[in-house]
Formats: structure tokens, sequence, C-alpha cells
């Protein structure tokens, strides 16, 4: 029995570059963090369709908790960059 149709919110296409702020986490054991930031730099060029939110979620909620943390609030890849 269906009792109401689901009506789902408007996802983002994978082509807009400006979002709603995310919230982007780096963490590591040590100053391994300098290491991984240059090394998602180095992602974020290769990967040019990288979907923001996709990726702070990832970041957030897909990876260990660690001493040493990096974070940014950002509304596009690029600012994630300049950060």
């Amino acid at each position: 029995m269906i009792i109401e149709e689901y009506q789902g919110s408007k996802i983002a296409s994978k082509s807009e570059t400006e979002f709603e702020p995310q919230l982007v986490v780096l963490s590591a054991k040590d100053d391994a963090l300098y290491r991984m930031a240059e090394n998602a730099l180095h992602y974020l060029d290769e990967n040019k369709d990288v979907f923001l939110p996709d990726l702070a979620y990832t970041l957030q909620l897909c990876r260990n908790e660690l001493p040493y943390r990096l974070a940014f609030c950002v509304s596009s890849v690029e600012t994630v960059k300049i950060a």
C-alpha cells in the first residue's frame, strides 16, 4: 500500500560550481597532515569533476578522527584550493 508519494528534494547538478557552505575536514596522526593537504590539492587539480558535497561528506564521515585536524568551510572546490 502506498500512503504518499516521495517528494525528493532537488539535488544539485554535478556541473554546478557553487554550493551551500560545506565543511571540508582533514585529519592525521601527526604532521603528516601537511602531506595529506598537498595530496588533496593534487587530487583536486587532477579530478575537475569533484562534487563538493560528496567530498565533504566522505572526509567527515568515512574517515577516522585523528589528533591533528584541518577544516575549511567552503562553497566551491576552487575555494578549497585557495584555503
